[in-house]
């Protein structure tokens, strides 16, 4: 089994890629835009609140096929889009650039992976599966949401 080291990353200004456009992307971004990353999109269509994202100037997005050249200047990228194969291969990209980068879907590919958060009041508590099942981390945090 693969294991994760836990950390806490100040991400804010580091300068993400997110390769895909549909609802997992847009998640990612979210969560990207929400602790200060500078974030670029790479997809030939997105999601409206992308597209929106977009037009306030929150997020950069280049509508066109992912190539490696996008990852110029790249801290980490993410790899979300629907095809697991295009995935695997911007991972191997990024790995062979030395850029960490996360594969949605789940497998050996990504060199970290996100834990399910819950913030309140101050406290960040994280819930990992090392990428084994990530609908089970999603229930612990909900319970864990009640408790807290």
């Amino acid at each position: 089994m693969r294991k994760y080291y836990p950390v806490g990353l100040q991400i804010e200004g580091r300068r993400s890629l997110v390769v895909g456009g549909g609802k997992v992307a847009q998640r990612k971004v979210a969560r990207l835009i929400a602790f200060g990353a500078k974030v670029k999109v790479v997809s030939p269509e997105i999601t409206c609140r992308l597209r929106t994202w977009a037009g306030e100037g929150r997020i950069l997005v280049q509508k066109r096929k992912f190539t490696p050249g996008a990852m110029r200047g790249a801290d980490f990228i993410f790899a979300a889009t629907n095809d697991p194969r295009i995935n695997s291969r911007i991972a191997k990209a990024a790995k062979q650039k030395g850029i960490w980068v996360n594969v949605a879907n789940p497998g050996k590919d990504s060199s970290f992976i996100l834990p399910a958060l819950i913030e309140k009041k101050g406290l960040t508590v994280s819930v990992s599966t090392h990428g084994k099942s990530p609908g089970l981390a999603k229930k612990i945090k909900e319970k864990l949401k009640k408790v807290l």
